[in-house]
């Protein structure tokens, strides 16, 4: 709500101004979800923000005198905060809320947003927050990024090898929010989230390019803190075009002033990927596949022959309101074969699947299930009568359901023993075992043999080729900083580790590829290295483990001044035993006398910078 200035309206002023209180503003994007505006009140002497901060009872939250807000390209320093000096810290209560009122000078009458930063890295920040009550939040992806043709039918499936583009479109971007695009893939080999950041052009722009065999999803994270929603499914060949909304991070951010409660929800994302469209329009044409884990799904008392029945009946029910549907024939075709690849799990996943149900009805999930109390079992014969239902080698499950939950299609034990034909299945089991084998830098000849042999040898293809790529970084100059792990005991592997640098303060930084705030923490922290931190008095060592695949590990590393080690899983574990770590990053702080403390508290950024500057 806006109070406009009386003299304002007896005055008949036509021309917009600010003057006056907006409450609950708009605010189009922001990189925290613990700060948020509530209330701004402008005058011809001073801007009042009244501030809300939700935050776990007892920690520390910090003002620093060089908050200021943003309004027309030019800063307005902080004047004060009520009840709270500057650059003082402040304990959140009992209660997890706080509410500060801070004092900046006055900003000219015709500016309809503001910014916050408080101007140090990793620090709070708003972007567009609205003062303009015309301001409309509304969709601004075009509609044909959302929509499909009503005659548009399903993509002809191949296995097929070949590369794919995502020109991703950053809409309301801001060049300080970051230049480095986080986001995960889910392929037919399963999530993989420990990739290179894409670069960000000052407009908002970034490319996304991979080689594909099959359907995989592209799903954005965000940029640093700035969260973002948005994901494509791709087809190999594709050329795509995806616009994604920056202002989903501040939808988030206003939840904060609002306890959990969702602000207008609009489309924060869309692309041309022509199965990408199908898709989200199958999403929006309602629910027709079977409820598998929520629990009311068949009953655990089922002997096989039950449970097939019941789920060959739950099949037809689900078959016969698709075919009434009023939709697209893609959308109507989509949602066959959704369901077809729900059967094959029901049954692949059957103990699994009636499992859960006795979990359910007897209200426990962490205890076991008793063995005996399940007694599904499902026979050859009737698993060939399932088989018998759908074609099993048809690429387009793969189509509609590899790209989530690719291990249940290989997982063809039932199948294979039922002697059914399930080749695209065996296949897609050997994908996955030769596709991940660089994880452990010793590529699965066995499993690449096999699919070179097979019905699918663009599995072969697609296999090989990201090994070449992770055997073109293994001899290339990023192994080379790489150093060797000290071959002493697994509980001496830190002690050698920090040795040679007594004298001296080390930061040690447990982190893995995979981590996301690792990768944030390190990304926020580097430039400290030329800055703030700047000495040669400080060692930086990160230690990661075998579980970062040695491809992704190898393209990061070059952008992180330090000494790196990968250590076994059994290394790592004694280091973490011995200083009770509680997750990553983690962090060790060694004193000059070589003295090590564990400081999990360093995860605070400010913290981080005043410890280590306290040991020099």
């Amino acid at each position: 709500m806006v109070v406009i200035a009386a003299s304002l309206l007896a005055a008949g002023c036509s021309s917009f101004s600010n003057r006056g209180e907006v409450d609950k503003p708009y605010i189009e994007a922001a990189n925290t979800y613990q700060f948020s505006f509530e209330n701004v009140a402008l005058t011809d002497s001073s801007t009042v923000v009244t501030a809300i901060v939700r935050q776990r009872p007892g920690s520390a939250i910090f003002f620093d005198s060089a908050i200021a807000i943003v309004a027309g390209g030019k800063e307005y320093p902080v004047i004060s905060i009520d009840n709270l000096g500057l650059g003082e810290s402040y304990v959140m209560p009992d209660s997890a809320v706080a509410r500060f009122t801070m004092r900046f000078p006055a900003i000219p009458a015709t500016v309809k947003s503001i910014d916050f930063t408080e101007n140090v890295a990793d620090g709070w920040q708003l972007w567009g927050v609205q003062l303009d009550t015309n301001y409309v939040y509304e969709t601004q992806i075009p509609a044909k990024l959302m929509q499909i043709e009503a005659t548009e039918v399903f993509p002809e499936a191949e296995i097929a090898c070949d590369t794919t583009t995502v020109n991703i479109h950053l809409l309301n971007y801001r060049p300080a929010m970051g230049s480095k695009l986080s986001y995960y893939v889910n392929n037919l080999s399963g999530q993989v989230s420990d990739l290179p950041q894409l670069d960000i052009d000052e407009k908002g722009n970034a490319i996304f390019k991979k080689l594909l065999v099959g359907p995989e999803e592209f799903a954005l994270l965000g940029i640093g803190d700035v969260r973002l929603k948005g994901s494509v499914l791709m087809l190999p060949g594709e050329t795509i075009d995806m616009d994604c909304d920056c202002r989903y991070s501040g939808n988030f951010n206003m939840q904060v002033r609002s306890h959990g409660k969702i602000e207008p929800v609009i489309e924060y994302f869309g692309s041309n990927g022509r199965l990408d469209r199908i898709s989200r329009a199958a999403a929006k044409a309602g629910d027709y596949g079977l409820d598998l884990y929520s629990g009311k799904f068949g009953d655990y008392h089922m002997t096989g022959d039950q449970y097939v029945d019941y789920v060959m009946a739950a099949y037809n029910a689900k078959l016969d309101s698709i075919n009434a549907l009023d939709a697209a024939p893609a959308v109507k075709d989509y949602k066959t074969l959704s369901l077809q690849a729900n059967v094959v799990q029901a049954v692949a996943m059957a103990r699994n699947i009636l499992n859960h149900n006795y979990m359910a009805s007897h209200g426990m999930w962490n205890a076991p299930v008793p063995a005996d109390s399940v007694p599904v079992e499902i026979s050859p014969e009737r698993a060939r009568e399932v088989a018998a239902m759908f074609d099993f080698n048809n690429p387009e499950l793969l189509y509609v359901y590899g790209t989530t939950r690719p291990s249940f299609l290989a997982r063809a034990d039932v199948w294979n023993n039922a002697g059914v034909d399930v080749t695209m299945f065996n296949a897609l089991a050997a994908y996955q075992k030769a596709y991940t084998s660089d994880s452990s830098a010793q590529l699965d000849e066995a499993s690449l043999e096999s699919l070179k042999a097979s019905a699918y040898p663009a599995f072969a293809q697609a296999a090989e080729a990201r090994w070449q790529e992770a055997e073109k970084l293994l001899n290339s100059s990023a192994a080379k900083l790489v150093e060797p792990t000290p071959e002493v005991a697994d509980d001496k592997i830190f002690e050698e580790i920090i040795r040679p640098y007594k004298g001296k303060v080390v930061v040690v930084d447990l982190w893995n590829t995979w981590c996301g705030p690792c990768r944030a923490a390190i990304a926020a922290n580097e430039p400290l290295k030329s800055s703030e931190l700047a000495s040669d008095d400080i060692v930086w060592i990160y230690i990661a483990d075998e579980s970062s695949p040695v491809s992704t590990y190898l393209t990061m590393i070059p952008d992180i001044k330090g000494h790196h080690f990968r250590v076994k899983d059994e290394q790592i574990r004694k280091i973490r035993e011995h200083f009770n770590v509680d997750g990553i990053p983690y962090y060790i702080i060694v004193d000059r006398e070589g003295n090590a403390e564990g400081r999990p508290d360093l995860r605070n950024h400010n913290l981080y910078v005043s410890t280590i500057l306290g040991k020099l």
